[in-house]
């Protein structure tokens, strides 16, 4: 997990400094795009300002062209002059945007050309009008006004010739030291991926060798089970005829000599047979949890409704002797070793038989409902999303402790003094074994004298394990 977590850190140092040399080129070549956009706008604003005083200069020929000839071809021509012109400001206002005193500027120079244009007309209406006054006075103030626009015209070329030179400039020095900056940042990029790269190949080489040492240490531990299994299994069947002859032995000595023996003796083949009996019990509750471990697996479809009613035919005498009360929800079909099916139910019913109150009868209720693993306590995280069957045996018996919860799933784990009730504290550990072995849960919630609840949670899609 901790390198799992480092590896984590490492991809996101490596992805923040990528995303970091991605931003300043991106700021590098916008800065760059800025000044070319500058420049190539005050090249376009001195174009259309020579245009615009070039097209003024137009109006001025041809309206003197007018005065002297009034061939009225002149005057057209003049008049075309001055509508280029008035094409020509708008353009020019459009570019000169982005400076206050530039704007200043050009506001300035549009009120020049119009007061121009009114005196050109005032001295073609005067030439047309005989009026000899006018006529002097509008080519007076059209002179004037001609060499003020001349200029202020030149004073905003000078302006914008200033912009261009220190934009090509700080763009020239851009481009000189912009192939070093991304061949810095390009180096740097390269010596983060190779850095991450070195890091997480070692990480990978060292969970690698870590995943072998591990894959050796379960293949040794799994033989070791697999012998303590064979060793528990074949050490049980050969303690049976050792028992048999003990109790065959008691029991003859008991049929021959049972009037000649006194009552110490008696009481001393007594438990010599009961011990022997309790002995016959363990290995059989061990052969019993062995099956389990060794059972060739025949899976099957399996009706556990069927199972039940097997189940309920064997305790059917204790069932009756106690005045036992059942009550048991139709069953699902799943896929699963009808045989172990059949052994944790037997066991988890006749728990509830055993364990019940001598004051009064018991009363199990067998109930089915469907849940999700992260409804499950201690369920494992693959398992969240799943649906499993949720099979609850409720009694009124006796219960116990819930700080036992855990603890009665595990093999020889006895809570309750032999004397009091038998068995060998196999019987639920079984119980759990083939739970595991289908992929399931099993938990148990329990009161003393009120009762217990044993949930069997099964997966509706079949996840059988190997024994």
């Amino acid at each position: 997990m901790k390198t799992e977590a480092i590896i984590r850190v490492v991809a996101f140092t490596l992805l923040s400094v990528l995303a970091v040399v991605a931003f300043l080129t991106f700021a590098k070549f916008r800065s760059n795009l800025e000044y070319v956009n500058r420049a190539e706008r005050a090249r376009n604003i001195m174009i259309t300002l020579e245009q615009a005083l070039s097209s003024l200069r137009d109006a001025e020929t041809n309206q003197r062209a007018y005065l002297l000839t009034l061939d009225r071809k002149f005057l057209r021509t003049y008049q075309r002059a001055v509508n280029e012109v008035n094409t020509e400001m708008p353009r020019l206002g459009a570019l000169i945007t982005y400076d206050g005193h530039h704007r200043a500027d050009y506001d300035t120079l549009r009120k020049l050309i119009e007061w121009r244009f009114d005196a050109m007309e005032q001295v073609v209406s005067s030439r047309e009008l005989d009026n000899e006054v006018l006529y002097v006075q509008g080519l007076y103030f059209g002179n004037s006004v001609m060499t003020r626009i001349r200029q202020h015209v030149q004073v905003m070329i000078k302006r914008e010739q200033e912009l261009l030179d220190d934009s090509q400039r700080e763009m020239n020095s851009m481009v000189a030291i912009t192939p070093l900056f991304l061949l810095v940042l390009t180096l740097f990029s390269i010596l983060i991926l190779a850095l991450g790269y070195i890091f997480v190949m070692r990480e990978l080489r060292l969970r690698r060798s870590a995943q072998r040492e591990l894959e050796v240490k379960v293949d040794a531990l799994n033989r070791s089970n697999r012998e303590l299994e064979q060793f528990a299994y074949v050490a049980s069947h050969d303690l049976q005829e050792p028992l048999r002859k003990i109790q065959a032995f008691g029991d003859r000595l008991m049929h021959r000599h049972g009037e000649k023996v006194d009552d110490d003796i008696r009481a001393h083949i007594d438990k010599m047979r009961n011990a022997a009996h309790r002995m016959q019990t363990l290995i059989d509750d061990l052969l019993s949890y062995s099956r389990v471990l060794h059972l060739k697996k025949e899976v099957e479809e399996t009706d556990l409704n069927d199972v039940m009613n097997s189940v309920l035919a064997d305790l059917e005498v204790s069932i009756r002797d106690r005045n036992a009360v059942l009550t048991i929800d139709r069953l699902p079909e799943i896929v699963s070793v009808r045989l172990q099916m059949y052994q944790l139910f037997l066991n988890l019913l006749s728990n509830a038989l055993k364990f019940s109150k001598p004051t009064s009868p018991p009363e199990i209720s067998v109930k089915v409902s469907e849940v999700r693993g992260n409804e499950i306590p201690n369920s494992k995280a693959e398992d969240a999303s799943r649906k499993f069957y949720c099979i609850a045996f409720s009694d009124n018996g006796i219960g116990f402790k819930s700080d036992f919860n855990k603890k009665i799933f595990l093999i020889f784990q006895r809570l309750h003094n032999k004397m009091e009730f038998g068995g060998t504290g196999i019987g639920l550990a079984v119980c759990k074994r083939i739970v595991d072995n289908h992929g399931g849960y099993i938990d148990a919630e329990s009161q003393p004298n009120i009762g217990s609840t044993f949930y069997v949670y099964l997966p509706l899609d079949s996840k059988l394990t190997s024994a």
